[in-house]
């Protein structure tokens, strides 16, 4: 019994020293791999500290970890840094060690991004920094890779996404993303269950529209690889404390995106509203008393590519409802809201916001608007009608605005109002077309 024990002992102690000796083995040949990779797939400077191997974290598969990659760009964004990772962790079978070069790809079963900073950027002239992938020809199929993706799991955490497009001036940084799936790829046919959180910061030509707000999204997603059709079901998402649900697909096509999805909020109140509103017209809103419920739904159906975008039809609407703060003295209410923002065309110089109503009083003032707003992302055209009585003294009353005057008369208006912003920035006053009255 006790030579038994021995040789136990023995053969187990000889199996840890070679699971710890190993790595040592076979370190050089994981870092060949890692840039042969690199040098195959990627036209950017490369670099990274230091590639390390072990077989006892993921026992009883390989885990490789690569330490402080960073990824440089070529002209046209020499030396800016496209993305730094920390590490970047996978695990594989150990069997997928011992292939060489001219044998199948390597099978990579999960994967692990740790403190990852990314940065997208789009110049005034259209070129775009993350078009990095070396294009193959004829003569070089795409799969000579040195990896195949056959992931169960893969995860993404504590790392930031920025977006940048120079020519429109629009900026979108994403922090503190913590992002996870599961799945299996290989297969033909298959369900990817994924968790994310995020905060959201986003501003279009130095106005901003969301400031770090918390974004969470449950998807589970159906994956036609074959097809390469990825169906949304069973997905709930959070912009703030506004829910949002939503199904459909989306199918990959060369150089484009085949879309079809619709979405609402399940149940919501106009506090939820305002809480995804543009800073700068939500200010302290933690603080709001609000009553009435808010409503949006939308569709968005076509292909988005170089040159077109989807059509698409929101709704938004909210009847009765009202807020107020807490330090100050009136009340907002019988606010009604019912607006659509639509493209028919698929292309995005047509999207147009149709206000159909926008209603509220203060004290016993009525004030009705409606309006049409076109060309959004170029010269932007208005046309209006608003109607009602205002007392700007209560704007003050019922809103923390600092105009630094104060504010005093009554404001009568029946008014049907049509101009463009550059008419107005450039006083071409025969542009703008004004009739009714207004006191």
């Amino acid at each position: 019994m006790k030579k038994v024990l021995k040789i136990t002992g023995i053969t187990f102690l000889c199996l840890a020293i070679l699971l710890i000796a190993a790595p040592f083995i076979f370190q050089s040949q994981i870092k060949s791999i890692i840039k042969d990779f690199i040098n195959e797939n990627l036209n950017a400077q490369v670099e990274f500290s230091d590639v390390s191997l072990s077989f006892i974290k993921s026992f009883p598969q390989a885990h490789v970890t690569v330490s402080d990659l960073v990824i440089t760009n070529f002209e046209p964004f020499k030396d800016q840094t496209l993305t730094s990772i920390k590490d970047l962790s996978f695990t594989m079978s150990v069997k997928e060690l011992f292939k060489s070069a001219d044998e199948d790809p390597i099978i990579v079963n999960s994967i692990a991004i740790n403190e990852a900073m990314l940065t997208l950027k789009t110049n005034t002239i259209g070129n775009t920094n993350y078009d990095i992938s070396k294009k193959s020809d004829d003569n070089t199929a795409s799969n000579d890779a040195s990896f195949k993706f056959d992931i169960q799991t893969y995860a993404i955490n504590n790392s930031a996404i920025t977006y940048i497009d120079e020519s429109s001036n629009t900026f979108v940084y994403i922090s503190e993303l913590n992002h996870n799936g599961k799945g299996i790829f290989s297969a033909e046919t298959s369900e990817l269950d994924t968790n994310t959180e995020a905060h959201l910061s986003m501003s279009v030509d130095s106005t901003i529209y969301l400031n770090n707000t918390v974004i969470k999204l449950e998807a589970l997603l159906d994956l036609d690889l074959s097809n390469d059709i990825y169906t949304f079901k069973n997905n709930k998402g959070f912009l703030n404390q506004l829910p949002i649900k939503f199904q459909g697909s989306v199918k990959l096509l060369e150089d484009a995106l085949d879309i079809d999805i619709t979405f609402e909020n399940p149940e919501s109140t106009f506090k939820d509203f305002l809480a995804v509103l543009p800073e700068s017209y939500s200010e302290n809103i933690e603080t709001v008393e609000t009553t009435g419920d808010f409503k949006v739904s939308g569709k968005i159906k076509g292909i988005y590519s170089d040159d077109t975008i989807p059509n698409f039809d929101i709704t938004i609407l909210s009847d009765n409802a009202s807020f107020k703060y807490p330090d100050l003295p009136k009340r907002v209410e019988n606010i009604s809201i019912d607006t659509q923002i639509k493209n028919n065309t698929g292309q995005s110089a047509d999207t147009y916001i149709a206000v159909n109503k926008l209603n509220f009083k203060i004290d016993n003032d009525s004030f009705k608007s409606s309006a049409i707003i076109k060309n959004l992302m170029g010269n932007m055209a208005v046309n209006a009608i608003m109607e009602g009585t205002l007392n700007l003294a209560n704007i003050k009353k019922v809103y923390p605005i600092s105009t630094g005057r104060n504010l005093s008369g009554i404001l009568n208006a029946n008014v049907k109002t049509s101009f463009d912003m550059d008419a107005i920035e450039k006083s071409a006053y025969e542009r703008i077309k004004n009739s009714g009255t207004m006191r």
